[in-house]
């Protein structure tokens, strides 16, 4: 199977690439995400020339699920830009110590 450029970059750097659905059950875009030490890291693209991304804090507040969230973010720009700028060195997968609980990010989100 051939598989875009630009996710199989994401995958390699370790993101789980899933579709988005529309409103009527349609594939409608991307989501790729990983969770690092700080952030959770995200791109949602819906073409090669139309993506967003960026970090959410893992301490977000789960209880407002559709507020506002400050955190870093890129686009709109095209899919490979946005790739290109979390992929870049000082965006790099940082690795979580071993014993961390990821609870924290999660926190609230039941």
């Amino acid at each position: 199977m051939t598989v875009d450029p630009v996710v199989l970059r994401l995958s390699d750097a370790g993101f789980s690439v899933v579709p988005i659905l529309n409103m009527h059950g349609g594939y409608t875009g991307l989501l790729a995400w990983r969770r690092d030490v700080l952030d959770l890291v995200i791109v949602t693209a819906w073409s090669d020339d139309s993506a967003f991304g960026g970090r959410v804090p893992r301490g977000r507040d789960w209880s407002r699920p559709f507020a506002p969230t400050i955190g870093v973010r890129y686009g709109p720009a095209p899919f490979a830009e946005v790739a290109d700028r979390l992929l870049r060195p000082r965006h790099g997968l940082v690795v979580e110590p071993e014993g961390l609980d990821s609870a924290p990010f999660a926190e609230g989100a039941r």
